[in-house]
């Protein structure tokens, strides 16, 4: 968390929203998501996006980003399971242990455990007729 003594303007604390929003909708699109891209499309300096997005959402743009990336993840998983290459590529990364060292950073177990863990327990609500809600 940052320092109590540090403090950002209104419209700096509203950028960093905007940029978190930007971040989760264009998660599949890696080459926008850089911090000089960034920066440039929201106009302000790159230190002033990473100061401000660290104040307000309490990590870097770079965490934020693999984060949002392993939550597509996670979703394309279970909304069309597919093998975890794919999922991968679809994410804009073109090695595949790039990203399951980014699942394993971000989840703490590797994407194939998350995989079995989740279809096993989506097949025993299935059973008992438990709604799944996918957030």
């Amino acid at each position: 968390m940052p320092s109590t003594n540090s403090t950002i303007s209104l419209a700096h604390y509203r950028l960093a929203a905007e940029v978190a929003e930007y971040i989760r909708e264009h998660a599949c699109e890696r080459e926008l998501l850089s911090i000089p891209r960034l920066a440039q499309r929201f106009g302000v300096c790159r230190t002033t996006l990473k100061t401000c997005f660290k104040y307000r959402h309490g990590v870097s743009v770079h965490k934020y980003v693999l984060s949002a990336r392993v939550e597509k993840a996670k979703n394309l998983i279970l909304e069309r399971p597919m093998p975890i290459k794919e999922i991968a590529w679809e994410l804009g990364y073109t090695d595949v242990a790039n990203f399951a060292r980014d699942f394993r950073k971000v989840v703490g177990i590797s994407a194939g455990e998350w995989v079995r863990g989740n279809r096993v327990g989506r097949m025993e609500m299935e059973e008992v007729g438990c709604g799944l809600q996918i957030s």
